[in-house]
């Protein structure tokens, strides 16, 4: 489960997909709140410390049925995310959009993130893509293009 929280936190922090929100959105009836929570960790090591992040989003999916009789859900809208320690805080742009793609019995294939991501590594640290990445079921980074930022260097 863990694994599948990372893979999400890329869409906001997007470790935190839940599945919520019935009420369709008036401009698009087929179009779904993506809801986020804060996360918090150690997720620099000791050096920087505990870390707060905070997903300030306004992001919406919808989602389509595939030939090969998956599910592809679209993410897109607006999102930052604040990363906050005891002495600083940042603020990442990390509105995407993504794709995530689930096989036939429901279980996640990949997420394929375009434009500005924010990532939590899966064996910690955090950093920002500007590009395209692609990461697997269990979070791990598969193909990366573009800029990237050591959100941790930062903070250290």
């Amino acid at each position: 489960m863990l694994g599948f929280k990372r893979v999400l936190a890329i869409f906001a922090v997007l470790s935190a997909l839940v599945w919520a929100g019935s009420a369709a959105v008036q401009a698009n009836p087929n179009r779904m709140p993506l809801v986020v929570g804060d996360l918090s960790g150690n997720f620099c090591g000791k050096a920087v410390g505990p870390i707060l992040l905070h997903i300030d989003a306004k992001e919406y999916f919808k989602t389509y049925a595939t030939k090969d009789g998956g599910t592809r859900m679209e993410v897109n809208g607006r999102a930052f995310v604040t990363v906050t320690t005891g002495r600083k805080s940042l603020v990442f742009n990390a509105s995407g959009p993504g794709t995530v793609y689930f096989a036939h019995d429901g279980s996640l294939l990949s997420v394929v993130s375009r434009g500005q991501v924010f990532y939590i590594g899966t064996n910690g640290g955090l950093w920002v893509f500007e590009g395209h990445i692609v990461t697997d079921p269990a979070g791990n980074l598969v193909a990366t293009t573009g800029h990237v930022t050591d959100v941790c260097a930062l903070l250290s």
